[in-house]
């Protein structure tokens, strides 16, 4: 599948994140890797055995939404957490010094 923009590819990237991230693609492989007699999941067995829900039009836009809630989240604690431990560091090295 080829993408018009690099903010198509996101979104897909970003609804594939979600599915295979969901209880029930969890599920499906726990019980496929589980239940064989050889502990893996073969391309063909991933290929003929598991199912992918893909969502349609509303919740589709409701999981891209939430998806870039997350990254911004994320990325705000990343940058909190960053300032936190200059602070610490150069807490420290004032006491050494």
């Amino acid at each position: 599948m080829l993408y018009k923009n690099y903010c198509d590819f996101l979104e897909a990237s970003f609804i594939l994140w979600a599915i295979m991230k969901s209880n029930l693609v969890k599920r499906q492989f726990f019980y496929k890797q589980s239940g064989s007699l050889q502990p893996s999941i073969t391309p063909e067995n991933f290929k003929e055995m598991i199912l992918i829900p893909m969502p349609k039009d509303e919740l589709k836009k409701k999981i891209i939404e939430k998806v870039k809630e997350d990254i911004k989240d994320a990325t705000t604690f990343k940058e909190k957490y960053n300032i936190s431990l200059n602070k610490a560091r150069n807490i420290l090295k004032e006491s050494i010094l």
